[in-house]
């Protein structure tokens, strides 16, 4: 397992993606309870499931790793992480810690931002959060930098 972690927001989809089409690694696709926003897909942008039957999984002992963040539910799903072959996973901070802690043998990459200024122009430019949204998404990307 190959972990990209870092807070929201500092480019961990575009290194994956990269990474990925340089090397031929598999990105996991995580789940989540949020809604799909305009132009995501169920099964490539992420695994879209209810919060029931998402709690339920976690339950069930599905979950590689899982974390509340942003009022939503994310998290990796075992069985896109159980073959054999090298899979990258792009995943919160708080999923990075847990499988820091729970799986020594994982590569962990943490990306941190140049600074709060030019993450805040990179949210701004991605033009998918609220003023609130946004302010709450330094405030956490600060925490998770100091962790």
């Amino acid at each position: 397992m190959i972990v990209v972690s870092g807070p929201s927001g500092v480019g961990k989809g575009t290194i994956c993606k990269e990474v990925s089409k340089l090397t031929g690694i598999r990105i996991a696709i995580s789940a989540t309870s949020r809604e799909k926003r305009a132009g995501e897909e169920d099964g490539r942008d992420y695994y879209y499931i209810p919060e029931e039957e998402f709690r339920e999984k976690i339950d069930r002992g599905e979950f590689l790793e899982y974390a509340v963040v942003y009022g939503h539910y994310y998290g990796t799903l075992l069985s896109e992480v159980s073959g054999e072959e090298d899979v990258l996973l792009e995943i919160d901070v708080q999923g990075g810690l847990k499988l820091m802690r729970d799986h020594k043998d994982a590569l962990t990459i943490f990306l941190e931002p140049p600074s709060l200024e030019e993450l805040k122009k990179r949210l701004i430019k991605r033009g998918r959060e609220s003023e609130a949204a946004m302010a709450a998404r330094l405030t956490a990307a600060s925490a998770e930098i100091e962790v």
